[in-house]
């Protein structure tokens, strides 16, 4: 089994709120598959999901994501071929891209028991700076400066990401209709301007950044990785990106934005329901690698186990 951005999912297979009880199993397989094909929501509000205390034997099919690289790795000194990713591990003690690449592929594998297996189909290294909102690459002069002197010279939004760009130069849209990739993964440099994550795709939602507008087909997520950070920060990407699909899921996206507002502490959170609320997990940088993940499964388990009343959403999400 693939991953599959269509019409009726995007984290795992369908979801149907008002199905019967399902075996821990077969939660599990809803829960990654959900993460990894989040599904659109439904018409109408859902009533709260259901759970089974039993465990039943049950064959799984682990998800196969096929997924296409591109690392913006652009040469800064001509005379001696230095690249951006030699420089910054050099000098600033970035990872290397092919520890960041194993390290993630691994965690997953691990944290998901088994359940989801990227599949690196491709990967392109590319020799040059991206296109800017304002239409602009850097010159390797400019984003030195900018990175080592001046970071107050980047600018929203204007340095921003170009996403149409690179959908049309690597031909995204179509590749990923003609199914031969699941997902992509941008591998850049700090102020890069790329987002943790968005999704693109007919009936495209908010995935911890905007909709890319104008992508007939296929729906699938662009993850915005920086060699500048670690393994940890990639699980905490993908942390981000099942909380806007889960908050998708369980019709709780108001409980989402509240998490991320800088004076959460000021302002409680008056509508937590376990059945609903439960299910969304915040992952901070700190908490880093295996457990990142590894804190999203145990939060999907939440809900059952607290009774209403009970459950104070904002101690529990990051606990």
């Amino acid at each position: 089994m693939y991953l599959e951005y269509n019409q009726s999912v995007t984290l795992f297979d369908e979801v149907s709120m008002s199905q019967p009880q399902k075996s821990l199993f077969q939660r599990i397989r809803d829960f990654f598959n959900n993460v990894f094909n989040p599904p659109l929501p439904p018409a109408s509000t859902p009533s709260a999901p259901q759970h089974a205390d039993e465990i039943t034997a049950e064959p799984l099919t682990p998800l196969a994501p096929r997924v296409l690289v591109l690392v913006y790795d652009p040469v800064i000194d001509p005379l001696k071929n230095t690249r951006l990713t030699a420089w910054g591990i050099q000098n600033r003690g970035w990872t290397r891209v092919d520890d960041l690449l194993a390290g993630y592929i691994q965690d997953i594998d691990e944290c998901s028991g088994g359940l989801v297996k990227y599949n690196i189909v491709q990967r392109i290294d590319v020799d040059a700076f991206p296109l800017r909102l304002n239409g602009k690459r850097f010159t390797a002069t400019e984003y030195l400066d900018l990175y080592t002197v001046n970071q107050s010279k980047y600018k929203e939004p204007d340095d921003r990401f170009d996403y149409q760009a690179v959908i049309k130069e690597f031909n995204l849209l179509s590749r990923v209709n003609a199914r031969e990739i699941d997902e992509v993964w941008l591998l850049t440099y700090p102020f890069s301007g790329t987002y943790e994550s968005v999704m693109c795709g007919t009936n495209a939602f908010w995935c911890n950044g905007p909709v890319i507008e104008n992508t007939p087909g296929r729906r699938f997520a662009i993850m915005g990785f920086s060699y500048e950070r670690g393994v940890g920060e990639m699980e905490e990407d993908l942390g981000h990106r099942t909380e806007s699909v889960m908050g998708r899921v369980y019709n709780c996206m108001d409980f989402v934005h509240w998490t991320y507002a800088y004076d959460r502490s000021k302002t409680p959170f008056e509508k937590a329901e376990p059945t609903k609320y439960g299910k969304i997990f915040i992952v901070r940088p700190h908490r880093a690698r295996r457990r990142a993940v590894r804190q999203c499964a145990l939060r999907a388990q939440l809900a059952k186990r607290l009774r209403v009343g009970q459950f104070d959403a904002r101690r529990h999400v990051c606990g």
